[in-house]
């Protein structure tokens, strides 16, 4: 699945408190849904929409369609650290993986 036409894309690297700030507690319940927590130290495989760099998280804000990497959101979910311009990694391999300890910068 690739970027729907007409997507804003340019969300990656904006600041993810003010990408949190647009994002309504129903849309951050349906973030979370899209992955299975298995728990433990297996990967928790992103079930939502997805590109070659991994997962992406839709979400509409002022009628329009914004989009952010689901790795950098989770990332900033788990540790509050705004990543600037940083690139989240899996240390598992598997860049469609959500379990926090398998994300670093």
């Amino acid at each position: 699945m690739g970027t729907p036409k007409g997507a804003k894309t340019d969300w990656t690297f904006n600041s993810l408190p003010t990408i949190l700030a647009t994002i309504l507690p129903g849309q951050l319940g349906r973030f979370y849904r899209a992955y299975n927590n298995g728990g433990g130290d297996e990967c928790w495989e992103w079930k939502g929409p997805r590109d070659s760099d991994g997962g992406r998280f839709y979400w509409n804000y002022q009628h329009r369609q914004r989009v952010v990497s689901a790795s950098r959101l989770a990332y900033y979910l788990i540790t509050r650290k705004d990543l600037g311009k940083e690139k989240v990694r899996h240390t598992c391999g598997n860049n469609l993986c959500m379990n926090p300890a398998h994300l670093e910068i």
